[in-house]
């Protein structure tokens, strides 16, 4: 249905202020929204379907801060994003296994395991899983590991993720928090006694012959901006290796939180005008189904559905990348269980 919605779509006028979906139709919102307001969408942009690469759609609305929020909440599973986020991927893995997907040589990456618990869980629904685990703390990763040993095809590693391969880079913060920054006494966390080496992406890849990469998560705590850049996404043959991969937005991005670490050159907004140039389709990930977005949905200007902590405007949650070079079939199941306004 997706799908079909987007074909249909034609030449609309240049982008106004917009919310989380995007369409080029008059539409209701959801029962628990339907007594909030009506909203009429259209939205001129550019969208990679399995029929068609470029499809126009044009949004110009101006959206009641109240309800926005509202369904902002309702999409994250009332608030709770780890849980939208498990339900999501649990949803994707059962599209993974029923298109026999898992086939021993294309590996999941999680980058930041943590304890293990998201890792440990998506492992015992799908044993078969090639898995890569990255953990840059040293007690976590210990832990972590003992925790999938029973896997047989599991391998978790002492190392982080990013633009660069460097060695011995202080850590800072601990637990869900610890990251490769400087956080300067916010929000009361200091700098670990640990440090961590680092990889990029493209290069670790290249060097295990890794030609495509089942699924990517990406959680490392204001360092994914450099995680993407050292993914090398402009190169067509990352763009079939990563194709479908995702990573968490939220307070971490906010461009004054030091766990941006002063990376104000690559906002939301950057990085998703970023990926759609190289050809991904964007998805805010929910529990129950994806929501389409365009790269402007992160514009601060057209989003009221913003937070700000003190630190500067963010978009929470976590984003789902596809890439046109996914195959039809897998285009078509994703886009089944996306909601298109």
């Amino acid at each position: 249905m997706a799908a079909e919605v987007l074909e249909k779509r034609g030449r609309g006028r240049s982008p106004g202020t917009h919310s989380k979906k995007c369409g080029g139709r008059d539409f209701f919102l959801s029962a628990s929204l339907l007594s909030v307001f009506i909203v009429t969408v259209y939205w001129k942009q550019s969208c990679a379907c399995p029929e068609r690469t470029d499809v126009f759609d044009d949004i110009a609305k101006d959206y009641d801060n109240t309800a926005t929020q509202s369904l902002y909440s309702n999409w994250t599973a009332g608030g709770d994003i780890n849980k939208a986020d498990f339900l999501a991927m649990q949803r994707l893995f059962d599209i993974f296994n029923e298109l026999e997907m898992f086939n021993g040589h294309d590996p999941v990456i999680i980058g930041g395991t943590n304890e293990g618990q998201f890792s440990e869980a998506i492992l015992k629904l799908y044993p078969q899983l090639l898995f890569y685990g990255f953990e840059i703390q040293p007690d976590v990763y210990e832990r972590v590991k003992d925790k999938l040993s029973s896997f047989p095809h599991a391998k978790v590693l002492n190392v982080g993720m990013s633009d660069k391969e460097l060695s011995d880079i202080p850590i800072g913060g601990a637990g869900e928090v610890a990251g490769l920054f400087d956080p300067d006494g916010q929000r009361g966390w200091t700098m670990s006694s640990n440090k961590a080496k680092t990889v990029r992406l493209d290069d670790w890849s290249s060097k295990r012959k890794i030609s495509r990469v089942l699924y990517l998560l990406i959680d490392t705590e204001g360092h994914e901006p450099k995680v993407i850049r050292g993914m090398n996404l402009r190169d067509k043959l990352n763009q079939l290796r990563f194709n479908l991969f995702q990573f968490e937005l939220g307070g971490t991005w906010a461009e004054q939180d030091n766990r941006h670490d002063k990376d104000a050159s690559w906002t939301q907004l950057v990085t998703a005008r970023h990926l759609e140039k190289c050809g991904y389709d964007l998805f805010l990930i929910g529990p129950k189904k994806w929501l389409y977005i365009r790269a402007e949905f992160f514009h601060v200007d057209n989003n009221p559905a913003m937070l700000d902590e003190g630190f500067g405007p963010f978009v929470q949650g976590n984003l789902l990348a596809m890439h046109r070079s996914t195959s039809k079939e897998l285009r078509k199941r994703v886009l089944a269980n996306t909601q298109i306004l």
